[in-house]
């Protein structure tokens, strides 16, 4: 949304190929108050036990069964660039592959599996290879042509990181990077919908990287969300993105506080889900909502709660009118009707 994009130091990777966790840098804009609370993320994202974690332990075990298709791919990965015009693979995305055997790991993992008999298993792991490199470079190419790099947190209004209410809480016992978020986002935003948009983009790589490969847990609280103000083609999209470009990121979407009256629009959500975000997803009662997600990361107004803290994640100090990429496509009075609206929502 800059007019003068810049590669965000928090893009970058430096990962050895055992990491379980993030590889954030600590702040990726120029506002110390924004870097703290970045730091914070950061370090709530990698507490000192998470190599002894379920999931840690998990993904140790898939790298290791895994290990040679993962060296044909990097070598595969190698070939390829050697020969790719310039720009068809980002710097970021070329040091993760060469130093991140998740980059890879996550593609592999989404190929079709089946069980072989022996005289057809080198056949097997041949196509696996295949279909993971394909993924692979298909989500590279798409990562460099999106942008998803070259952003900085700074690069979007405090408005949009308000209105996606998006609390970093920690890992749980599994190991899974927990997430809460109470968005008051709606299809009444829809002039502004493309710049949105790309702030999303940023929002999951950013989330992406903190989860590694230990994954996310995303619970949502619909609280805000209607049958008149949902935006179901929004929603598609960023669905479509991550099963496509972010495999292995979700582990589990629970969604809570949703209406009866939006039933008939979630299930067309969810038909169009791709099989293996449809697997992650559970709708849950308020009351029962520490049944599913543990009560240290549950808020104290819910039944079961025991979290009083909140982390919502608000990096940015700029208001949404002073950015060139707005006045580009609202007028002065859409400015305003906007800013009479995000206050309507307690947003300022």
């Amino acid at each position: 949304m800059s007019s003068s994009p810049r590669t965000s130091s928090s893009s970058s990777s430096s990962s050895s190929n055992g990491s379980t966790g993030s590889n954030e840098s600590e702040g990726n804009n120029g506002n110390s108050n924004s870097k703290a609370k970045i730091s914070a993320e950061v370090a709530r994202s990698q507490p000192r036990n998470l190599e002894r974690t379920p999931a840690a332990k998990a993904y140790a075990r898939a790298r290791a069964e895994a290990a040679e298709e993962i060296t044909q791919i990097r070598a595969l990965f190698e070939e390829a660039l050697a020969s790719a015009p310039a720009g068809t693979y980002h710097p970021v995305d070329i040091d993760r592959v060469r130093t991140d055997d998740w980059t890879i790991l996550r593609y592999l993992q989404r190929t079709s599996s089946s069980s072989s008999p022996p005289s057809e298993e080198k056949n097997q792991k041949d196509q696996k290879v295949k279909e993971g490199f394909k993924l692979l470079k298909a989500a590279l190419k798409w990562k460099a042509s999106s942008g998803v790099h070259d952003a900085t947190d700074e690069d979007f209004p405090r408005e949009f990181y308000l209105l996606n209410a998006l609390e970093v809480v920690g890992r749980n016992s599994e190991g899974q990077l927990v997430l809460w978020t109470t968005s008051k986002y709606s299809r009444e935003f829809d002039l502004i919908r493309e710049p949105i948009k790309q702030f999303m983009l940023h929002e999951i790589e950013y989330m992406d990287r903190l989860g590694g490969p230990c994954g996310l847990v995303i619970v949502s609280d619909a609280r805000h969300v209607g049958l008149f103000n949902v935006d179901v083609d929004m929603t598609r999209y960023m669905q479509d993105i991550v099963a496509r470009y972010y495999p292995g990121s979700i582990r589990l979407t629970v969604v809570t506080n949703l209406s009866m009256l939006l039933d008939p629009i979630y299930k067309i959500i969810v038909a169009f889900l791709d099989d293996d975000l449809r697997a992650t997803l559970k709708v849950v009662k308020k009351g029962s909502l520490a049944e599913v997600v543990e009560p240290k990361m549950i808020p104290e107004e819910f039944p079961g709660g025991r979290r009083k803290k909140r982390y919502l994640r608000v990096p940015s100090k700029r208001s949404f009118s002073e950015y060139e990429s707005i006045k580009e496509v609202l007028t002065e009075e859409q400015v305003e009707h906007y800013r009479g609206l995000l206050k309507s929502m307690d947003i300022k």
